[in-house]
Protein backbone atom coordinates (compact mmCIF):
# COMPACT_ATOMS: atom_id res chain seq x y z
CA UNK A 1 0.00 0.00 0.00
CA UNK A 2 2.99 2.53 0.83
CA UNK A 3 6.22 3.13 -0.03
CA UNK A 4 8.96 3.47 2.30
CA UNK A 5 8.96 3.12 6.39
CA UNK A 6 5.73 1.70 7.98
CA UNK A 7 4.31 3.11 11.06
CA UNK A 8 2.70 0.98 13.44
CA UNK A 9 -0.38 2.72 13.57
CA UNK A 10 0.06 1.98 9.25
CA UNK A 11 0.79 -1.41 10.26
CA UNK A 12 -2.17 -2.02 12.59
CA UNK A 13 -4.34 -0.88 9.59
CA UNK A 14 -3.00 -2.70 6.87
CA UNK A 15 -3.49 -5.92 9.24
CA UNK A 16 -6.89 -5.16 9.67
CA UNK A 17 -7.45 -4.53 5.99
CA UNK A 18 -5.88 -7.71 5.08
CA UNK A 19 -8.07 -9.72 7.60
CA UNK A 20 -11.35 -8.22 6.53
CA UNK A 21 -10.91 -8.67 3.04
CA UNK A 22 -10.27 -12.59 3.51
CA UNK A 23 -13.54 -12.23 5.06
CA UNK A 24 -12.10 -13.31 8.47
CA UNK A 25 -14.90 -10.51 10.13
CA UNK A 26 -14.78 -12.42 13.46
CA UNK A 27 -10.68 -12.29 12.97
CA UNK A 28 -11.03 -8.17 11.70
CA UNK A 29 -13.01 -7.81 15.28
CA UNK A 30 -9.73 -8.53 16.84
CA UNK A 31 -7.77 -5.56 15.65
CA UNK A 32 -10.62 -3.21 16.90
CA UNK A 33 -11.27 -1.72 20.16
CA UNK A 34 -13.83 -2.69 22.05
CA UNK A 35 -15.39 0.83 22.23
CA UNK A 36 -14.69 1.28 18.44
CA UNK A 37 -16.91 4.23 16.53
CA UNK A 38 -17.22 3.19 13.08
CA UNK A 39 -18.53 6.53 11.16
CA UNK A 40 -20.04 5.39 7.30
CA UNK A 41 -20.21 8.86 6.03
CA UNK A 42 -23.34 7.38 3.87
CA UNK A 43 -26.33 8.15 5.38
CA UNK A 44 -28.56 7.28 2.71
CA UNK A 45 -27.29 3.82 2.01
CA UNK A 46 -28.32 1.50 4.95
CA UNK A 47 -31.73 1.81 6.64
CA UNK A 48 -30.16 3.12 10.50
CA UNK A 49 -28.13 5.92 11.58
CA UNK A 50 -24.92 5.46 10.10
CA UNK A 51 -22.72 5.31 13.23
CA UNK A 52 -21.77 2.05 14.61
CA UNK A 53 -20.57 2.60 18.41
CA UNK A 54 -18.54 -1.00 20.19
CA UNK A 55 -16.94 -3.82 18.98
CA UNK A 56 -20.23 -5.61 18.87
CA UNK A 57 -22.50 -3.22 17.20
CA UNK A 58 -19.72 -3.34 14.53
CA UNK A 59 -19.32 -6.78 13.97
CA UNK A 60 -23.27 -7.86 14.68
CA UNK A 61 -24.72 -4.79 12.65
CA UNK A 62 -21.93 -3.26 9.96
CA UNK A 63 -19.77 -6.83 9.23
CA UNK A 64 -23.05 -8.32 9.14
CA UNK A 65 -24.11 -6.33 6.70
CA UNK A 66 -21.33 -6.59 4.48
CA UNK A 67 -21.46 -10.58 4.70
CA UNK A 68 -25.28 -10.30 3.39
CA UNK A 69 -24.75 -7.70 0.90
CA UNK A 70 -21.93 -9.62 -0.62
CA UNK A 71 -19.94 -12.66 -1.73
CA UNK A 72 -16.72 -11.91 0.14
CA UNK A 73 -14.84 -14.57 -1.81
CA UNK A 74 -14.72 -12.69 -4.60
CA UNK A 75 -13.32 -9.22 -2.56
CA UNK A 76 -10.51 -7.78 -4.82
CA UNK A 77 -8.94 -4.93 -3.38
CA UNK A 78 -6.39 -2.37 -5.33
CA UNK A 79 -4.99 -0.16 -2.70
CA UNK A 80 -4.19 3.01 -4.23
CA UNK A 81 -1.96 4.50 -0.60
CA UNK A 82 -1.82 4.82 2.20
CA UNK A 83 -0.93 8.55 4.24
CA UNK A 84 -0.19 8.39 8.11
CA UNK A 85 0.15 11.37 10.96
CA UNK A 86 0.62 10.16 14.80
CA UNK A 87 -2.02 7.53 15.07
CA UNK A 88 -4.42 8.73 11.98
CA UNK A 89 -4.19 6.91 9.01
CA UNK A 90 -5.56 7.56 5.72
CA UNK A 91 -6.41 4.59 3.48
CA UNK A 92 -7.52 4.84 -0.18
CA UNK A 93 -8.30 1.48 -2.20
CA UNK A 94 -11.09 0.82 -4.77
CA UNK A 95 -13.13 -2.47 -3.87
CA UNK A 96 -14.51 -5.09 -6.69
CA UNK A 97 -16.64 -7.87 -5.53
CA UNK A 98 -20.19 -9.47 -6.93
CA UNK A 99 -23.41 -8.87 -4.61
CA UNK A 100 -24.72 -11.36 -2.68
CA UNK A 101 -27.34 -11.71 -5.78
CA UNK A 102 -24.61 -12.03 -8.61
CA UNK A 103 -24.24 -8.31 -10.00
CA UNK A 104 -21.31 -6.69 -10.55
CA UNK A 105 -19.84 -4.25 -7.44
CA UNK A 106 -16.75 -1.39 -8.23
CA UNK A 107 -16.50 1.20 -5.88
CA UNK A 108 -13.93 3.50 -4.37
CA UNK A 109 -13.57 3.94 -0.77
CA UNK A 110 -11.29 6.45 1.09
CA UNK A 111 -11.03 5.07 5.25
CA UNK A 112 -9.43 7.54 7.81
CA UNK A 113 -8.51 4.94 11.08
CA UNK A 114 -7.15 6.25 14.70
CA UNK A 115 -5.41 3.65 16.07
CA UNK A 116 -5.15 3.86 20.28
CA UNK A 117 -2.94 1.04 21.72
CA UNK A 118 -2.12 -1.25 19.17
CA UNK A 119 -6.05 -1.20 17.50
CA UNK A 120 -8.67 0.61 14.94
CA UNK A 121 -10.66 2.75 17.82
CA UNK A 122 -12.07 4.97 15.06
CA UNK A 123 -12.94 4.79 11.76
CA UNK A 124 -14.39 7.61 9.12
CA UNK A 125 -15.66 5.88 5.80
CA UNK A 126 -16.31 7.61 2.70
CA UNK A 127 -17.66 6.18 -0.52
CA UNK A 128 -20.03 6.86 -3.50
CA UNK A 129 -23.33 5.62 -1.15
CA UNK A 130 -25.45 6.29 -4.29
CA UNK A 131 -23.78 3.85 -6.47
CA UNK A 132 -23.62 1.51 -3.44
CA UNK A 133 -27.35 1.82 -3.17
CA UNK A 134 -28.13 1.45 -6.23
CA UNK A 135 -26.13 -1.92 -6.77
CA UNK A 136 -26.50 -3.37 -3.12
CA UNK A 137 -30.27 -2.56 -2.70
CA UNK A 138 -31.72 -2.12 -5.55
Amino acid sequence: MTSGAVTASEQVVHDFLQVFVSGDFEGAAAHLSDDVVWRMNAVDLIPREPTFVGKPAVVNELFALVGVAFDPATFKVEYKRTIAAGNDVVATWELSAKTADGRDYKNAYCVIFTVTDGVVSHVEEYLDSGYAKRVLFA
